[in-house]
């Protein structure tokens, strides 16, 4: 995978956010806030310094400047967060390496990485191009777009929570997919919720969420029927998987799918 980028964006907006801090600390009411109960009674004081001279003023009872000095400690600590971090991640960045398949080949020592790639072993090589697919462009649906209001923790956004566990699943066993990729078959148009690439070729995914809704459920036996014409059956290159009429997902389906058809 490739998360050096996202590294880097990161800490561009730590920087900014920094950045933004140190504006604010400027215009942050001078001195400290400081608490005393040594009398038995808890006091507040503004604890400043003015030509030299160290002073302490009793503010208990003066809920602005408690709120300034408060907003001033606070912003403070924020910068010393902030600062630590970006220390922190700009050396991760300096050492860090992608680990996809391409960067691992292009750190292997010259007499491995100049081997052509039908020498390399074949599960590297089918599992390099499967992530290359994966991840080239491809003809998204944009039926209803505000409806993606679910992301993956890849960042995909899908429509439902239960095509969220569905790619969580295969995002964990490793296994390459799109979203919503557009099928065409005789005269209509199809948007598997996921086509997915593997050793054995394309595998379609379809998980049903509205089994209580009857015209949903007419849509969708018509859309299986439109797989079989094109030679897309459950027992040989399909998945499909149903929230039962609750709404609720049993994600042990979800990961015996995976386990047994895709892995």
């Amino acid at each position: 995978m490739r998360y050096k980028e996202e590294f880097v964006s990161l800490l561009d907006e730590m920087e900014k956010r920094y950045q933004k801090a140190n504006e604010k600390y400027a215009t942050c009411m001078p001195g400290a806030l400081v608490r005393d109960s040594s009398t038995g009674k808890e006091r507040l004081f503004h604890i400043i310094r003015e030509d030299g001279v160290r002073k302490r003023r009793v503010i208990t009872d003066n809920d602005h400047i408690i709120g300034e000095l408060f907003r001033k400690k606070y912003i403070e600590t924020e910068l010393k967060l902030l600062s630590k971090n970006i220390k922190a991640l700009k050396r991760f960045i300096n050492i860090y390496d992608d680990f996809d398949a391409d960067n691992i080949i292009a750190n292997m020592p010259d007499r491995y990485s100049r081997i052509s790639e039908k020498y390399i072993c074949s599960d590297i090589a089918c599992k390099h191009n499967l992530m290359q697919w994966a991840e080239a462009p491809f003809e998204q649906s944009t039926y209803e777009p505000k409806e993606k209001i679910h992301k993956t923790s890849r960042g995909i956004k899908v429509r439902t929570k239960s095509e969220v566990i569905v790619a969580e699943k295969l995002d964990a066993s490793g296994i390459p997919y799109r979203y919503e990729e557009m099928l065409y078959i005789e005269s209509f148009s199809f948007a598997p919720d996921f086509t997915i690439m593997t050793e054995n070729g394309l595998w379609y995914w379809e998980h049903a969420g509205r089994v209580d809704n009857p015209s949903y459920i007419r849509r969708h036996k018509w859309k299986m029927n439109m797989y079989e014409k094109a030679g897309i059956f459950p027992w040989k290159n399909l998945i499909v998987t149903y929230d039962d009429e609750n709404g609720a997902l049993d994600s042990r389906i979800i990961a015996a799918e995976i386990n047994n058809k895709l892995l």
